[in-house]
């Protein structure tokens, strides 16, 4: 298999494409696919039964028109500012994150000034939307949750649990090297045990549908 797009493009085309594209990893895009397709084909079954009847929607209370909470916006700052700090790093210095773009997410280097304009865009468009929908006098409002709507939230905790899964038992079967660069092996885009993922996300996605 082709390890990225770069080279993918070159076998496929014969072409010297970008060298851009050699962040993009055929291994990753292909599990993102799976993910994409299987949340896809999910949601259309717990449709089918919620139209069925067999499966009945859980009722909360929400507050609609409340001033976004000083917590939520540094949140969104922050979570700007990360993205901005690594995206811009990416746009700057292409040629060395491409042999190890997961080295570099995980290493202090960015860019200062793509944080800081992450930061503003963000949470500026946050704080922007909650002054748009805040209400004079805020509201409670009882609304159904059905199981299709959560879908979302368990693909990323499939996502996570599965990739710590196959890191932690990827670990265990290479113990002798992990023992002498813990830190290289974790942020390494290689080492991943399959079973590892399965369980741990097997597992994580059972408490979780328990749990709701």
């Amino acid at each position: 298999m082709y390890p990225d797009f770069q080279y993918l493009f070159h076998g496929l085309f014969g072409i010297n494409a970008p060298a851009w594209l050699s962040l993009f990893k055929t291994f990753g895009f292909f599990v993102a696919i799976a993910f994409i397709c299987a949340a896809w084909v999910l949601i259309k079954e717990l449709k089918r039964k919620e139209a069925q009847g067999l499966l009945m929607p859980e009722f909360t209370s929400i507050i609609i028109g409340k001033p976004i909470k000083s917590i939520d916006l540094f949140w969104s700052a922050l979570t700007g500012l990360i993205l901005g700090f690594k995206i811009g790093g990416i746009i700057g210095n292409v040629a060395q994150v491409t042999p190890n773009p997961v080295a570099y997410l995980f290493s202090m280097h960015g860019s200062i000034l793509g944080g800081i304009i992450g930061m503003l865009l963000i949470a500026g468009s946050r704080y922007y939307e909650s002054k748009k929908q805040q209400l004079p006098e805020p509201v409670t409002k009882r609304v159904a949750i059905y199981p299709h709507q959560l879908i979302s939230e368990m693909v990323v905790i499939a996502a996570v649990g599965g990739i710590l899964g196959a890191k932690v038992f990827n670990a265990f079967e290479t113990w002798d090297s992990f023992i002498k660069d813990p830190i290289g092996s974790i942020i390494s885009p290689d080492g991943l045990t399959f079973y590892g993922g399965l369980i741990v996300a097997a597992t994580v996605m059972y408490f979780f549908a328990k749990k709701t």
